[in-house]
């Protein structure tokens, strides 16, 4: 007669790999629409600082709305996105410039301080065109602010804790 003695721990591991890969599954489908639902608040912060103001000294282009992008990243088990603007000029929108900047810590700051999916507008127009217009900022942190409650309910549910 002979004893067998195991661990569990080949089940564990099989079901802890099974709830790993379901949660990266439904996280990486609600990045999808937390990158859509940002790039809308940046586009809509871009509108209301720059293109739905009164006319000033620069002649207007899409190249500011044309060159706003978002993107999942995903890189083993991180799942971010990343959100920016490619046109020359962008950071001069973002933060402002000819002595009417503020810092990016200050932008984050009043981004985070701007509940829900609200446009974060500073006065920036085609005349007060030097004014910052933080855009980009405030779709950084909202996304951010989404993806951990994504996060956080999706670990919830795949773990099945209540």
């Amino acid at each position: 007669m002979g004893v067998q003695i195991t661990s569990g721990f080949l089940l564990a591991a099989g079901r802890v790999g099974q709830a790993r890969a379901e949660y990266q599954a439904l996280m990486r489908a609600e990045a999808e629409l937390v990158r859509r639902e940002t790039e809308e608040v940046a586009r809509a912060g871009i509108l209301a600082g720059v293109y739905n103001t009164a006319p000033g000294k620069y002649e207007r282009t899409e190249t500011l709305l044309e060159g706003t992008y978002t993107r999942v990243v995903s890189a083993g088990a991180l799942i971010s996105l990343e959100i920016g603007n490619t046109a020359p000029w962008a950071s001069f929108v973002e933060y402002g410039s000819h002595g009417q900047f503020i810092a990016p810590e200050e932008a984050r700051g009043l981004a985070e301080a701007t509940g829900g999916a609200g446009l974060l507008y500073l006065g920036r127009s085609g005349a007060a065109w030097q004014l910052p217009n933080p855009a980009i900022t405030r779709a950084a942190v909202l996304s951010a602010l989404l993806l951990a409650k994504a996060s956080s309910r999706i670990l919830k549910t795949v773990l099945g804790v209540n």
